[in-house]
């Protein structure tokens, strides 16, 4: 929901001019909500005056610059209003008849500087500012504006930035450069002051600023230019006048008195000015092989062969607008372009199936981009025109010598080559193969054999055998014979032969025979012990070994029903109870290798009935606690034992804490027990345990 404001008015009536002027604003504010804000707006100018021949006393108004063009957002445009009324020469400013314009058409002040708005109002809305006269309300003055879109604010920059001048009349020119504007026209000051005057230097419409007779109270002045297009917008630089000349600009530099041709030349003189003026390079008798900048006063350039030559007289000067320093006069000797250099040392010899290869060393003195080039290459080589290398890998074919070999390197502009020289390409040596196979191994037991070869052209090699033993493996990158026999494998095994070749050539072991034979049997010993208590631990380990070597499993036979058995070290354990009170006969204990097998003698163990005893265990109970106060609610005891001291696996719960003794029953005979106590109360607390107490059990 939208409220519209009352308009309420008090006093005189306004005169229709005014009337007018708040309709006209409305309907532009409601117009510019709808406008293109890209769409220019550009009006024309009307004036609203009598006729001065049928009143005589009438004021005319003009107002300056009569048309404008100006973007939206701010940027102002002072208006100058000229009355003829010599008693009253005020007036108001108004904008498309608003007093003071609004946010919508543009403000203006009221001295006429006009600031645009900050959007284009609707496309075809007249811009009009109108100076109205303040002795004659009916007469006004206008001018046009034209609103663009919002573009870069203009700039404005002064070169030099800062320069020095004596005075009595001495010139230094500026130079005005205006960004962002079509108009790039400015009007120039000096110290403020349009077109400057005798006491500080003037200055005309081209920018050369002219020092006054004397140096003025403040030495430094401003020199500014004001843009047109934008008078708010300025660029200035300082100048010092005084009586005396400014210090010249200095330049200084050695130059390079020599070139080589086809080489590039280049020098730089260091310069500045004393006053901080911009410098400018100049030269004579350049060379016609070099460019010069008259901004840093680089001389460069790349003499080519037909340059070779003196270049003499040769002046650089530097110049800050008043006065000039030169370079010494100097001489560009042009010699002929240095030839590039080779070397190195080919190698002479070469073997059937081994890579050769050579690379020279090469260089150009002035860095040029080097070629390669080869005569009498071998056919069996390739060659390289960008590094030079000659390599390649000969075949048996290519045995012989090849000579006259030559290789050179070319700059563009000189060539240099090495001696010519010869390669021999010889047979290959074959690989070489060596080592002493064992020639038995015990059925069962790891054969292993490896020989040791090697290629003198350290080539890879490869293994190969015949007449490989069914129980064995070979390994044709290392030629690793390896394997272990059963006993199904006795026999002889001949005619072995171990192989190695590189590619080229081969070479072999002297075959050879392995014999497997017989593995002898492993031994077992040991006396178990034939009788245990029920309740007592029993345990019986054998010793065994197995001379023919491997590795020994071991079982067992008729093993009684409270043991265990180990089938690593023949350990037979167990504690047998009251129920197997008895003999339990034939338990054989045997032993194997994985070829042969040895067992102890049977033998019986006969469980005996076993002896208890009991314990009786008393007490005095507790009646404080570890801090020193009452123990008032002991709800019982805990009894802890075992054959240990320290373990005890057995716990016996005294629930009645008015006693002072029990007795522990069924104990086992032919042990000594362990017994410890400790106190609970009745959140489940214990204490400590007691003292350890201990009775034999026969």
């Amino acid at each position: 929901m939208s409220f519209w404001p009352r308009l309420q008015t008090t006093g005189a009536k306004a005169p229709a001019r005014a009337g007018r002027a708040l309709v006209g604003a409305l309907i532009l504010a409601l117009a510019a909500a709808c406008a293109a804000p890209s769409t220019p707006v550009t009006a024309s100018a009307s004036a609203q005056a009598a006729d001065p021949a049928s009143d005589p006393a009438t004021s005319t108004v003009s107002v300056s610059p009569s048309t404008a063009t100006v973007p939206v957002g701010g940027v102002s445009v002072p208006f100058t209003a000229t009355v003829n009324d010599p008693t009253n020469a005020s007036v108001t400013w108004e904008v498309n008849g608003i007093v003071g314009g609004n946010e919508t058409v543009g403000t203006i002040s009221p001295a006429g500087l006009y600031l645009s708005p900050a959007a284009l109002p609707l496309p075809g809305t007249t811009i009009t500012v109108s100076a109205v006269s303040a002795a004659d309300p009916t007469q006004s003055g206008s001018a046009t504006l034209t609103l663009t879109a919002t573009t870069d604010p203009v700039i404005v920059s002064v070169t030099p930035a800062v320069a020095a001048v004596q005075a009595g009349g001495a010139s230094v020119p500026f130079t005005a450069t205006v960004s962002n504007a079509a108009n790039t026209a400015v009007s120039w000051q000096v110290n403020g002051v349009v077109g400057g005057n005798s006491t500080v230097g003037t200055i005309g419409s081209t920018g050369v600023y002219t020092s006054p007779a004397a140096p003025p109270a403040q030495p430094t002045v401003t020199v500014t230019a004001v843009s047109v297009a934008d008078p708010t917008k300025s660029g200035s630089a300082s100048v010092t006048v005084s009586v005396t000349p400014p210090a010249p600009p200095t330049i200084s530099g050695t130059p390079a008195g020599t070139v080589a041709a086809v080489q590039a030349y280049s020098f730089t003189p260091v310069a500045s000015s004393p006053r901080g003026a911009a410098l400018t390079f100049s030269i004579a008798n350049k060379p016609s092989w070099t460019s010069f900048s008259a901004t840093s006063g680089q001389l460069s350039g790349t003499p080519a062969t037909t340059d070779v030559g003196t270049f003499a007289n040769i002046t650089i000067s530097v110049s800050d607008g008043t006065a000039t320093a030169s370079l010494a006069p100097f001489t560009i000797l042009v010699t002929p372009a240095a030839p590039p250099t080779i070397g190195g040392t080919p190698g002479a010899s070469a073997t059937v199936g081994q890579v050769y290869s050579f690379t020279p060393v090469a260089s150009s003195p002035r860095g040029a981009v080097l070629t390669f080039s080869i005569a009498s290459k071998p056919a069996w080589a390739s060659f390289s025109p960008t590094t030079g290398q000659l390599s390649g890998t000969p075949t048996a074919s290519s045995v012989g010598t090849f000579s006259g070999i030559t290789i050179s390197v070319n700059d563009g502009t000189a060539t240099a080559s090495l001696a010519p020289f010869a390669i021999t390409v010889t047979a290959i040596s074959p690989p070489t193969i060596s080592g002493t196979p064992a020639t038995s191994v015990a059925a069962g037991q790891a054969y292993s054999f490896t020989p040791v070869a090697s290629s003198p052209r350290g080539a890879a090699l490869i293994f190969s055998i015949a007449n490989m033993p069914s129980w064995a493996s070979f390994n044709t990158a290392t030629g690793q014979l390896s394997g272990t026999p059963t006993a199904s494998n006795v026999g002889t095994y001949p005619s072995i032969a171990i192989s190695v070749s590189d590619g080229t050539a081969s070479a072999s072991l002297a075959p050879f025979t392995i014999t497997v034979t017989a593995t002898a049997s492993p031994t077992i010993t040991g006396t178990p012990t034939t009788t245990v208590k029920a309740g007592n631990a029993y345990s019986f380990t054998p010793t065994a070994s197995s001379p023919g070597g491997g590795t020994l499993t071991f079982s067992i036979t008729n093993m009684p029903s409270w043991a265990s058995f180990s089938t690593m070290t023949g350990q037979l354990s167990g504690t047998p109870t009251a129920a197997n009170v008895g003999s339990f006969a034939n338990i054989t204990i045997s032993v194997s290798n994985g070829t042969a097998s040895a067992s102890l003698p049977s033998f019986t163990i006969t469980v005996q009935a076993g002896t208890t005893g009991s314990a009786t265990l008393s007490w005095t109970p507790p009646t404080t606690r570890t801090d020193g106060t009452p123990l008032t609610n002991l709800a019982g005891y805990n009894i802890y034992f075992g054959t240990s001291s320290g373990s005890y696996t057995t716990t016996i719960p005294v629930t009645n804490p008015g006693l002072t003794t029990y007795v522990v029953t069924d104990l086992p005979g032919g042990a000594t027990y362990y017994f410890v106590m400790t106190a609970v109360d009745a959140t489940g607390v214990q204490s400590a345990y007691t003292n350890v107490a201990s009775k034999a059990i026969p």
